[in-house]
């Protein structure tokens, strides 16, 4: 599936394509400005006025080293670099737009401040807590591991750092209509509503998350596209070049599903604590070990385990619906087991920030030699 949603963004030469357009324009490659690509290298909805506003709330500061996962042609990457005097890494998984990106920064004589490579954002080539902060624009709509996207990039940021999205969500009033920018037919689109982001940001570990309905102000972009290409008086150099000849039923149909409530543009602003207890890996393993170590001891009749793990303030509710203490557990816990070979099956383990849940199956043998199940 990543090698189809590449090629549904870009084949060909995508460098060749905006130069042919430039010199439409008459625009010299020698001299080129960040300004200059702007309408086509901002290849996501609303392009540059959208990544401005994005910009204008992020806490950047000149020598940070933030991170774009999709980072597509580049233009992102180059303006805020520029703007905020930092490095900026890109991924991108189209290989086509990979070299566009890399081409144009050498145009513009940003290598020292902007890098580029071809990746997966669900499988980010970085260290552990490497990066100031990190964005991604319009491409978690082709992500259909959300939850391993949001680890990665948690995963590679520093403690405090922010992580930035935009990206059509799904709406109430049915599914979208096709073509749109991401995807064709449907393949490949895996649309989650803002609540959903929002709950696998937060199972992932970010906190103060912040959601901005940005839907008015996309449905006005396209609108404003829709009647300069209905009109002729579409430039030479946009996006519309990387769309293909659909460039115009797509974005129709993307500013209809807004209207109709099928889509739900936001941009989400949030963090990865300040402070981490212990590291990820740690916590579960921790974790695992207790899960074990609680089975065990119920199997063995261990009341000093539980003794000594157990809160003050532990509560426990019994198969028949009762509720018992810290003290009445413990009285339970000592009396020998009825059950045998009790084991558990199907684990799983959520870390949310501070507290851990943990969910799993139990099997045993009864006394009468019957098989038993419990949760």
């Amino acid at each position: 599936m990543p090698t189809a949603i590449a090629d549904h963004w870009g084949k060909g030469d995508v460098y060749g394509l905006i130069v042919s357009a430039l010199h439409k324009m008459s625009k010299p490659l020698e001299g080129l400005t960040v300004e200059d690509l702007a309408p086509v290298d901002h290849f996501h909805a609303r392009g540059l006025p959208a990544t401005v506003e994005l910009a204008d709330r992020l806490p950047i500061a000149a020598g940070q080293h933030i991170l774009d996962i999709g980072c597509g042609l580049g233009g992102p990457a180059r303006y805020l670099a520029k703007r905020f005097q930092c490095r900026v890494s890109g991924l991108d998984i189209t290989p086509p737009f990979v070299e566009a990106a890399n081409k144009l920064t050498a145009l513009l004589r940003m290598q020292s401040q902007v890098e580029i490579e071809q990746g997966d954002g669900q499988h980010l080539p970085y260290p552990d807590a490497h990066f100031d902060g990190a964005y991604t624009q319009h491409v978690t709509m082709n992500v259909a591991d959300r939850a391993g996207f949001f680890a990665q990039a948690r995963r590679v940021l520093k403690p405090g750092a922010f992580f930035a999205l935009t990206e059509h969500g799904l709406g109430t009033k049915g599914n979208p209509h096709y073509p749109v920018p991401w995807s064709a037919d449907g393949t490949g689109a895996y649309l989650v509503t803002p609540e959903e982001t929002r709950k696998f940001l937060e199972e992932s570990g970010f906190v103060d998350i912040v959601i901005e309905d940005t839907g008015t102000k996309y449905v006005a972009g396209y609108r404003m596209a829709i009647e300069r290409a209905e009109k002729g008086a579409l430039p030479p150099l946009g996006t519309h070049l990387l769309m293909g000849e659909t460039a115009l039923e797509k974005t129709r149909n993307a500013a209809r599903n807004i209207e109709e409530g099928r889509t739900r543009p936001i941009q989400i602003l949030c963090r990865k604590p300040k402070e981490t207890r212990v590291q990820a890996k740690t916590d579960l393993e921790i974790l695992e070990q207790l899960n074990k170590g609680y089975v065990d001891s119920v199997q063995n009749s261990d009341a000093a385990w539980f003794d000594q793990h157990l809160s003050d303030d532990f509560l426990n509710t019994n198969p028949d619906g009762t509720l018992v203490d810290r003290a009445g557990f413990l009285a339970q816990v000592i009396r020998p087991q009825a059950v045998k070979g009790l084991e558990p099956r199907d684990v799983n383990i959520r870390i949310l920030g501070e507290v851990a849940v943990i969910h799993a199956k139990t099997v045993y043998t009864k006394p009468d030699g019957q098989r038993g199940a419990g949760r």
